[in-house]
C-alpha cells in the first residue's frame, strides 16, 4: 500500500507490484514497479459508508415511529379504561369503552362494558329495595302507631289486683313493653325521616348545660339502680343557637349508654366551648370496645356483645339517630373506646347554624392532652 506525494495525485492509496528484469546477456538487473491507484475502491468504500449511515438513520427513525405507533395503540385502549374505570368509580354508570376488533384489548373492552351494565342493573336494583324498605318502615310505623296508641290507653285503664302479685307484675311488664315499643315506634320512624331528607331543624338559643342538666336529672333514677355516679363538669353556661330536642335526644342515648355499660364506675360529662363551638363529652369507666368499633356502634340495630343482657330496653337505634342528629346541626359527634378503659363519646356542635367548626373544644380522645385543630370529616 502507498500514498502519491505528488502534486497531481496527493493521499491516494494504491498497490504496488514489484519485480526484477534481467538483461539478456548481461548480470545488471532493473527493478519494475507497478502502481496501481485505488481511486475507485475509495469511492466505492466511501459510497457504502454514507450508504449504511443513512439506512441505519433511516431504520432507527422507521423503529422509533413503528414503535410509537404501536405502543400508542396498545396504550389507548388501556387508558380509555382507565378513563372508563373513574368514570364508572365515581357514579357514571352511562360509560361505556369502543370496541374495536377482536384482539385481547377488545375482549377487555367488551368485559368492561359488560361489567358496567352488570353494576347499573345491581345499583338500580339495590336503589329499588332500598326504596322499597325505607317506604315499608315508614308505612308500617305510621299504621302501627294508631292501634299502639289504642292498647295503651287500654293499658292504662286496666287495673291489677294489689293482693295478687302475678296480675300486678303482668300490668307491669305489659306498661314497660309497650312504652318499649313506642320507643320503638318513634325511632323508626325518625330513621325514616333521615333516610327521606325531610329530617328538619327547629332552631333556638339554648343553654347546653342546661339541657344536660335535665337530661342527667332524667337519668338519675337508672344510674341509682345500677350503682352509677353521674359527674357534671361545666364552668359557665354555653350558648348555642341549636334544635334543644334534638340535642337533648343525643345527650340522652349518650347517658343511657354510658350508665348501661359503666360497670358501677363513674360517668363524667363535660360541656366545654371555644369561640365557634360547644362540646359534650360523656366518659365511663366500663367494658368500653374495640378501636375498630369506634364506627361500628353508630350502626343501625349494632351490639358490640350479642351475648350482653340490656338493662335499658333501647331500640338499637340511639346512636344512629344521634349521630344523624349531630350531622344535621353540621357538628360531630365521635366515639372513642379500649376494653376494660371504658368509652368516650364527643359530641361538638357550631353555636351558629351553618357554622364551621375550626377548633374542637374537646379533644378526640381522654388520653389526648391538647385539642384537636383540624376539622373532622
Amino acid at each position: 500500500m502507498v500514498h502519491y506525494t505528488d502534486h497531481v495525485r496527493p493521499d491516494v492509496p494504491g498497490i504496488v507490484v514489484g519485480s526484477t528484469l534481467w538483461s539478456p546477456g548481461s548480470s545488471q538487473s532493473i527493478p519494475v514497479y507497478f502502481i496501481f491507484p485505488e481511486t475507485q475502491e475509495v469511492a466505492t468504500v466511501a459510497l457504502l459508508r454514507r450508504s449504511v449511515i443513512s439506512v441505519g438513520a433511516l431504520m432507527a427513525v422507521a423503529i422509533a415511529v413503528t414503535t410509537y405507533l404501536a405502543t400508542r395503540h396498545i396504550s389507548r385502549p388501556i387508558r380509555q379504561a382507565s378513563i372508563t374505570a373513574s368514570k364508572l368509580a365515581g357514579g357514571d354508570l352511562d360509560e361505556r369503552m369502543v370496541v374495536r376488533g377482536t384482539d385481547d384489548l377488545a375482549t377487555l373492552a367488551s368485559s368492561m362494558n359488560d361489567m358496567a351494565a352488570q353494576l347499573d342493573r345491581r345499583i338500580g336494583e339495590l336503589e329499588r329495595l332500598s326504596s322499597l324498605q325505607q317506604q315499608f318502615v315508614s308505612d308500617v310505623s305510621h299504621e302501627l302507631r294508631t292501634p299502639m296508641t289504642t292498647m295503651r290507653m287500654a293499658s292504662e285503664m286496666i287495673e291489677a289486683d294489689p293482693h295478687d302479685p302475678v296480675q300486678v307484675r303482668s300490668v307491669e311488664l305489659m306498661r314497660a313493653q309497650m312504652e318499649r315499643f313506642e320507643l320503638l315506634l318513634a325511632d323508626l320512624l325518625e330513621i325514616s325521616r333521615f333516610d327521606a331528607g325531610a329530617a328538619q331543624l327547629a332552631l333556638e338559643d339554648c343553654d347546653i348545660v342546661e339541657l344536660v342538666r335535665s337530661e342527667i336529672v332524667d337519668v338519675t333514677p337508672l344510674a341509682d339502680r345500677l350503682g352509677v355516679p353521674i359527674v357534671l363538669v361545666a364552668d359557665c353556661a354555653q350558648t348555642a343557637e341549636v334544635d334543644p330536642r334534638r340535642i337533648s335526644r343525643i345527650i340522652r342515648n349518650l347517658l343511657a349508654n354510658a350508665v348501661e355499660h359503666a360497670e358501677g364506675k363513674v360517668v363524667e360529662v363535660t360541656v366545654v366551648g371555644n369561640d365557634c363551638a360547644v362540646g359534650v363529652a360523656v366518659r365511663d369507666h366500663g367494658v368500653g370496645f374495640e378501636p375498630w368499633q369506634a364506627e361500628k356502634v353508630f350502626g343501625r340495630f349494632w351490639r358490640g356483645d350479642p351475648s350482653r343482657v340490656r338493662t335499658v330496653g333501647g331500640s338499637g337505634l340511639g346512636l344512629a339517630i344521634s349521630r344523624q342528629d349531630a350531622n344535621l346541626h353540621h357538628g360531630w359527634l365521635t366515639a372513642w373506646g379500649r376494653p376494660g378503659q371504658g368509652a368516650f363519646f364527643r359530641l361538638v356542635v357550631p353555636r351558629q347554624p351553618g357554622g364551621v367548626i375550626v377548633e374542637s373544644p374537646l379533644p378526640p380522645s381522654p388520653t389526648d392532652g391538647d385539642h384537636a385543630d383540624d376539622q373532622e370529616e
